[in-house]
């Protein structure tokens, strides 16, 4: 008896080898885009936003006495 062919296989018309690529493919593709994320998360875990603090004032666009004066 064969095997059964995924509807994602039939939906794209992927062969057996096509299909087994995509799957490693979004498999790499995932891994990578968590491998970017631990940096990110280590950042902010290092130097963490103060509370109330605006977008401008983070990025540096905003200084704290122009802030206050409003």
């Amino acid at each position: 008896m064969g095997k059964k062919k995924s509807t994602v296989q039939d939906a794209l018309m992927l062969t057996d080898k096509g299909y087994r690529d995509l799957k490693k493919a979004i498999a790499a593709c995932t891994l990578t885009n968590f491998s970017m994320f631990i940096p990110a998360r280590s950042v902010l875990l290092l130097f963490p936003i103060p509370a109330g603090a605006s977008h401008g004032q983070i990025c540096g666009f905003i200084s704290d006495s122009a802030s206050s004066a409003q």
